[in-house]
């Protein structure tokens, strides 16, 4: 056998000595946990456990946990970057869209040749206008001019012109 070999024997030898003999748990006493009071000279008490089943507590936020300052020098895993910010863009402020006549609010109900000229049926809600060339629609709408496909009237706050088909030529 080799000084190796014999060497390690020996201490195998040992290490199974200590695990039988050199552990001797028998003269062991448990100790019960005591408070630590930061009062000096005063003994401390020994610890209760509480007779209460546990709680669960109410979730923290992350700010209360870890220090809510946004301020750079107190955030704790904070980033910061040494580029110098962009320059401010200058926005220029495009006009407001122009204003636009709402959609016509009448149903063609009908029409009819009078004398020599139309005349258009209309009806908004639970209103209906016979219209003629010139007349104005409860001070909004003014009928221009009639014809036996179209209706144009004019809105008269924005003054702009739109018109209505009423049918074919009959």
């Amino acid at each position: 056998m080799k000084a190796r070999h014999a060497t390690l024997a020996v201490m195998f030898l040992a290490a199974v000595w200590l695990n039988w003999c050199g552990d001797d748990r028998s003269s062991a006493t448990l100790v019960a946990p005591v408070e630590r009071n930061d009062a000096p000279g005063v003994p401390g008490r020994t610890a209760v456990a509480p007779a209460s089943s546990p709680a669960i507590l109410r979730l923290r936020s992350r700010s209360e946990l870890m220090g809510g300052s946004d301020e750079p020098d107190q955030v704790l895993f904070g980033s910061h970057s040494w580029t110098p910010p962009p320059p401010p863009v200058e926005v220029k402020a495009e006009p407001p869209p122009k204003p636009v006549a709402p959609p016509l609010p009448f149903i063609y109900l009908g029409k009819k040749l009078e004398n020599g000229k139309w005349e258009a049926f209309l009806a908004r809600g639970s209103d209906t206008y016979v219209v003629r060339e010139k007349s104005v629609i409860d001070g909004t709408y003014r009928a221009e001019s009639i014809t036996p496909t179209t209706l144009t009237i004019t809105y008269l706050p924005l003054k702009q012109i739109q018109t209505m088909t009423i049918g074919g030529g009959d």
